[in-house]
């Protein structure tokens, strides 16, 4: 298997049929063998219902959470479960374009270990850009990370430099850190992003608090 792309959901009945199509569409065009891993992470509309009458075959794979366990674990129990050489993520809200990994995959073969999407033109309302900005301005300064948006779901990692790493306590949010940390290589390549018409944003207030312990926490223990 030479691709996985891994993608958490959690709320996203309405874009779940779209991503599916487009992602697949690009996924073929690559010519290789690839996997779709959608982490089902205890959502309480129709998601489950929806990821389950989508054709069903090889390249698709379903996992289900019985209640929200958060993006950190969905990925870690995706991580594990994927096949592919290389591991793609992104996110279920149609905000991430299908489109960009190619160029991911062409930037990572050009010798690095992981590429992260870079959301140089992000259609977020303005608190949330805002926010974002002080996020990775902290981030560059506290952990001296040289990437633009560290938290842009958008991503492709040779599969060798996720293992043995432990994304509990949120530890995914962290995850460019840790690896660079481990010596990995890494490049950002500009990505499309688009403004959330479908679902609802999960970003709050107290998502924001999360990701600050998370900080500190990652600055305590490694």
């Amino acid at each position: 298997m030479r691709y996985s792309v891994i993608i958490p959901v959690y709320n996203e009945s309405e874009s779940l049929k779209i991503l599916y199509l487009r992602l697949s569409e690009v996924m073929l065009r690559l010519g290789e063998d690839y996997e779709i891993i959608f982490i089902n992470d205890g959502s309480d509309d129709t998601s489950l219902k929806i990821l389950e009458s989508l054709p069903q075959g090889d390249s698709l794979v379903i996992i289900n959470f019985a209640k929200n366990r958060g993006q950190s674990i969905a990925y870690q129990e995706g991580i594990q479960k994927a096949r592919g050489e290389i591991i793609i993520t992104l996110d279920a809200d149609l905000q991430n374009d299908p489109s960009d990994i190619p160029h991911l995959i062409r930037k990572l073969e050009e010798g690095f270990d992981v590429i992260c999407g870079w959301r140089k033109s992000r259609r977020d309302p303005f608190l949330t850009k805002i926010l974002s900005r002080i996020a990775n301005i902290t981030r560059r300064l506290l952990l001296k990370e040289k990437l633009h948006d560290v938290n842009c779901s958008l991503r492709a990692y040779r599969k060798k430099s996720l293992a043995g790493i432990d994304f509990s306590h949120n530890m995914y949010y962290m995850l460019t850190a840790i690896l660079a940390q481990r010596g990995y290589r890494m490049g950002e390549v500009e990505v499309k992003h688009y403004p959330r018409k479908l679902g609802k944003t999960k970003f709050n207030v107290g998502k924001r608090m999360m990701l600050t312990k998370t900080l500190f926490r990652f600055l305590r223990n490694y």
